[in-house]
């Protein structure tokens, strides 16, 4: 029995008797992640760190690099049977990555910088709370 499949507009008669679906997949391969946003979907670039196996659900552990406008951050996510706002599939080549490893790096280095000035922020709060409201307080930290 064959069947038209439709695929982004491509259309592919596909023989459903000898059709499989086979994937496998090991620790360390490169996967794309397909995650649900709202009311869209967004791709993302993973890694496949670990297997759980669960009597009643076992899944993938999988790594993955969230990339917007202006950030770049490792997530991790459970992948098992049921689902539904996630889905993945192996890398097929690496001229699918939007970014390039140095625009990642600096957005992460930027990241860093920023939590930085928020650390010393709140350093400097806490010394000026000490010293002009510490009067308040009948005993200070010491």
């Amino acid at each position: 029995m064959k069947e038209i499949v439709e695929i982004n507009g491509v259309k592919f008669e596909v023989d459903l008797s000898t059709a499989k679906k086979v994937q496998e997949f090991k620790v360390g391969d490169s996967v794309k992640v397909l995650l649900k946003e709202y009311q869209s979907y967004k791709s993302c670039l993973g890694v496949i760190i670990g297997f759980d196996w669960f009597e009643k659900r076992p899944n993938i552990r999988i790594a993955y690099l969230n990339v917007d406008y202006s950030s770049a951050q490792i997530k991790t996510l459970d992948y098992f049977a049921g689902n539904e706002d996630v889905e993945i599939s192996p890398l097929g080549y690496l001229g699918e990555i939007e970014f390039t490893q140095k625009n990642i790096v600096e957005m992460m280095n930027r990241e860093i910088e920023n939590k930085e000035l928020e650390l010393k922020q709140a350093q400097r709060n806490k010394e000026i709370f000490l010293s002009t409201f510490g009067k308040y307080f009948s005993e200070g930290l010491k």
